[in-house]
This record gives C-alpha cells, structure tokens and sequence, in this order.
C-alpha cells in the first residue's frame, strides 16, 4: 500500500511539475501545507490512539462499534470546524488570494473522516486498506491524465482529489459494514470527551512532527518563491520514498511488539533498519541527479545538492521511526513519544525565531535546521529507549 501510494504521487508529481510549472505547482503544494493542518486537526492522533484500541479489543463487537462510531463522530465535528477556521485566514491577504484553493483543497478532508487506517491496522487487516487506497489513487492518475492539461486546471485538478476523497470515506465504509460487521451506534457525550481527552497527547506530538515539512514550506512559501517551495517538496518527496521501507516495518510489526513486548526482536529491527539506512542513503546519492530528472525535467538537476543534503535525514528519519511507534508507544510509553516531537520542535521553532531575528532567514538556512530537527527527535527518543525499555 505504502509503496503504490507513494508511487502514484511521484507520477502526479512528474506530471504536474510539467503541466503547471515549477510556480503552479509551487502554488499547491504551499496551499497543501496549511491544509495538513486541518487534516491533522481532523484526524487528532487517531491514527495512532484508535489502532492501538483496536488492538485491545478486536475481540469485543460492541466496544468496537462505539469507538468506530464516536471517532466518525468527532471527526464530523472537527471538520466542521476547520471550515470556520479557514474562514478566519482569509484575513491574511496571501491565503486570500488563494481562497478558492484552499475552500476546495480542505473538502479532501471527507475522505480522512471515514478512511479508518487505524481500524485495519489495529485489525491486521491491511489487504482492505490497500485495496481502498488503490482504486481512490488510480482514479485520481487517470482523471489527471485525461483531462488536466495546463495551469488553468489546478481548480479541476483539486475537485479530482475531492472525488477521490468522497470514493475513499464510501469504499471505507462499505468494507467496515460488510467486511467486519461495524454497526453504527449512539455515543454518549461523555464517552466523545473521553476519548478526545485520550487521544490529545497523539494529537499534539503529530502536529509537533508536521511542523517540520509543513511549517518549513509555509516559510519558503512566504518568505521566498513558489520555485523553492517546489525544489524542497519534490526534494522532500524523493527522501520519504527512500523511507518506504522503514514506514511500511513499524506499522506492520506495531501490533505484534505491542502485544509480545518481545525486546530481542526490537534489537534485530533497529539495528538493520539502521543498516539498511546507510545503504539506501548511499544508492540515494549515487543517483540524484537521474531522481531529480525523473521529477521535474532539466531543470531541476541544478539544485542536486538540496537533494542530497535532505538525504541525510535517511538514516534520521528511519530511526526515529522504529525508536518511536513501534518502541515507546508500543511499550506504554505514549507521554515520552510525544515528549520527544513536543521537545525536538520547541527547539526548531526557537531556532528559526533566531534565524528571524538576525536576519539569517535564507533558503539554505532552514534546509539545513530541517535536518538538525529531526536528529534532535533521534537524540531524545534513544535517551527514552535505553532509559525505558532496554
């Protein structure tokens, strides 16, 4: 799933940099990084909360039809109010100016209320998972082929991506109704609080982690060009793909480190995860230049070194997967998962104040803090790891 999803994305991705230009497509993606916001609003740490409740009770059908049923609700209410907040933002004149981007991009949001990512994983269930994604993805490349052809689509090509949302939430629902037998029940306000409270901790440190990619966008947004935003997305893009592998380990081995707290086993995947990083990031080097081109055409090779100074965040990144979800969450240690993203973006967010402050706010700059960031959340996890666990 991870695989083909990330896979569609690039092919958009090389489509649309040609078709709507490196500024079109600069337009969207800094749009698309005030909307994950709202989307990580929407979903407010289920993701991680709900599948590990899912986990504890995938053997009780009316447990699991409430907490199926209130997180839809919550959700519902949350996207409700994202519009509101959205419509606050237009005060700002930048946001204004793109209003009809973000009002169409946000109804995207329809399909993070009913995909229940958390439901499948928690279930071990990942074939139904991946059989949504791949016809909503699949529709979305072969609408976009067909019929955006230039910059004056970006409008169609955003209400393309809303139906793809709307297919998503009802294939999503179908299989939950028909597949696992989910009833829809009442929920007591009581019980939505509960489980909102619960789930805040997730809430706060995913949107800790978000900061990095999308409050480093927004800033190359608003700060320089719609061009550099493309070059550190497209960059950006081509380092989680090389990350696949390392997303793909710690959701699929979640649910059975949670169960078995089986410490000889987390040994064996840190340390080749750590060794297959190198690797990766070794194969990644040698061929930026032909990855770049592959995105963006010719003229994306003159900024290679964006490229392979991101690449560093490999080996980072990879372990700051294994040491976080599938380490501390998976062992009870939840406050210290979300210690560690809280932590890690205090200090990226003081440090980019700083750079504010001294007039050192350049385009490499906050390159080079994005990696420092998330080598702090590798600092702080593997304090937690030694400490806690091993």
């Amino acid at each position: 799933m991870r695989f083909f999803n990330i896979g569609i994305k690039f092919l958009l991705v090389g489509y649309l940099v040609r078709v709507f230009g490196e500024f079109g497509y600069g337009q969207i993606t800094w749009v698309d990084s005030i909307i994950q916001y709202f989307v990580l609003f929407i979903n407010f740490g289920f993701n991680i909360y709900a599948s590990k409740r899912i986990v504890e009770l995938s053997g009780d059908k009316d447990a699991l039809n409430e907490i199926v049923s209130s997180i839809y609700i919550i959700k519902t209410g949350l996207f409700i109010i994202s519009f509101v907040i959205l419509l606050l933002l237009m005060f700002n004149s930048k946001i204004n100016a793109l209003s009809s981007f973000f009002f169409i991009y946000l109804l995207t949001g329809v399909g993070e209320i009913f995909y229940p990512i958390w439901f499948f994983q928690g279930m071990e269930r990942m074939r139904a998972a991946t059989i949504v994604i791949f016809i909503s993805r699949i529709l979305i490349l072969i609408l976009t082929f067909l019929f955006v052809k230039d910059i004056s689509d970006i409008n169609l090509y955003l209400w393309i991506l809303v139906l793809s949302g709307l297919v998503l939430a009802v294939l999503s629902v179908y299989i939950l109704r028909t597949s696992f037998q989910i009833e829809f029940v009442k929920v007591s306000f009581n019980k939505l609080k509960k489980i909102l409270n619960d789930s805040k901790l997730y809430f706060w440190g995913r949107a800790m982690n978000l900061a990095f990619n999308s409050i480093t966008i927004f800033v190359i947004g608003y700060a320089f060009t719609m061009e550099d935003v493309t070059i550190f997305d497209i960059s950006s893009k081509l380092v989680m793909v090389a990350l696949i592998p390392f997303d793909m380990l710690q959701q699929a081995v979640f649910p059975t480190i949670t169960r078995t707290l089986n410490k000889k086993l987390l040994k064996q995947i840190i340390k080749y995860t750590f060794l297959l990083s190198l690797v990766i990031l070794l194969i990644f080097n040698i061929f930026a230049n032909e990855l770049l081109f592959l995105m963006g055409g010719e003229n994306l090779r003159e900024h290679v070194t964006v490229l392979k100074v991101l690449s560093l965040l490999i080996p980072i990144v990879a372990l700051v997967f294994v040491l976080g979800t599938t380490t501390l969450v998976a062992f009870g240690f939840e406050k210290e998962f979300n210690y560690s993203l809280i932590f890690s973006t205090i200090v990226y967010l003081l440090l980019l104040s700083g750079l504010f402050v001294m007039d050192a706010l350049t385009f490499w700059n906050i390159i080079i803090l994005r990696v420092i960031a998330e080598f702090i959340i590798l600092l702080i996890r593997g304090y937690y790891t030694l400490k806690l666990v091993f």
